[in-house]
């Protein structure tokens, strides 16, 4: 999902001061008192030097970040815990003037549970981009709204800082993380182990043995129980039908009576993670399904 933020023309905030700045100001202030005391010409020009160099950092880096637009890729869905790409474009529009110094910081970056990429470009060309990338993960699941995206520059001097906040609306939606289905969870499985042939028969909705018969002329061969046969001395065949394919009932117990309260959290969704790996594990396999939680009653229906 890509979505294009605004162009950045604004110039109403002033930039702010970076820790090298600060002690450049301070010398500055101390020159000008050096000035204001003595009548010596070379310190009047060399504060007056220094105050240039000030107004030109601000006056910089406040162009520097004019005529940026950011576009932003970004999955619409994605599974609890697993890692993704987010993909970051920052196009200079300007016709004739680089963009230099630029970082990023995407507000994606907060909701990943402390991780954070800085993402850095030396020099954007007039008329063209730069792509950021870089790997999130988000442990929890929920839906996250992402709106904001920041630039900023300490171009030309590092003196000052400029920051430009992108405001466009992202949305990533954060499902259940999908967790291995065993066995006995199934409908119809037994606890002991299954073979291999039954076990691709379950898989491909195969059939069951229902009874035997003598053999009619047309029957299968496949279908002759040969040792059945030779026992009884004439043919024998099994009548098949196939297994049942109803409505699989799903039920998502939220109650958590007797579970210590430092381990709900987790003992809930790993519930949660269960149940949507069952519905996927059906919805796979053509299945209709119900599900139940907390009231909540829907009929699902192979698409």
């Amino acid at each position: 999902m890509r979505r294009r933020g605004p162009v950045l023309r604004s110039f109403r905030e002033l930039p702010t001061t970076t820790p090298e700045g600060r002690f450049f100001l301070t010398g500055v202030v101390a020159l000008g008192f050096l000035g204001a005391s003595t009548d010596r010409n070379y310190v009047l020009l060399v504060l007056a030097l220094l105050l240039a160099a000030i107004l030109l950092s601000v006056v910089l880096s406040t162009l520097n970040l004019r005529g940026l637009a950011i576009e932003r890729d970004l999955p619409e869905m994605v599974e609890a815990g697993s890692a993704f790409t987010v993909r970051v474009r920052v196009e200079n529009r300007r016709r004739w003037f680089p963009a230099k110094g630029i970082l990023l910081k995407d507000a994606l970056q907060s909701a990943l549970a402390g991780m954070e990429s800085r993402c850095f470009a030396a020099s954007i060309p007039a008329g063209g981009r730069v792509t950021f990338v870089y790997a999130a993960r988000i442990r929890r699941r929920g839906a996250y709204n992402i709106t904001n995206a920041l630039l900023s520059t300490r171009f030309p001097f590092g003196l000052f800082e400029k920051r430009r906040m992108a405001r466009f609306p992202g949305r990533i939606v954060v499902v259940p993380a999908a967790l291995p289905v065993a066995e006995d969870l199934l409908p119809g499985a037994r606890a002991s182990v299954l073979s291999v042939h039954e076990r691709v028969r379950r898989e491909r909705g195969g059939v069951e043995f229902r009874s035997l018969r003598d053999y009619r002329p047309g029957d299968s061969p496949h279908c002759i129980a040969w040792r059945v046969s030779a026992r009884q001395g004439r043919l024998v065949v099994k009548e098949m039908e196939r297994e049942n394919r109803g409505a699989v009932a799903i039920l998502l117990a939220t109650s958590l009576r007797g579970v210590p309260p430092g381990e709900r959290h987790r003992t809930l969704e790993r519930a949660v993670s269960l149940a949507a790996s069952l519905l996927r594990h059906f919805e796979r396999r053509r299945r209709r399904m119900l599900f139940a939680a907390r009231g909540l009653v829907r009929e699902i229906r192979p698409g």
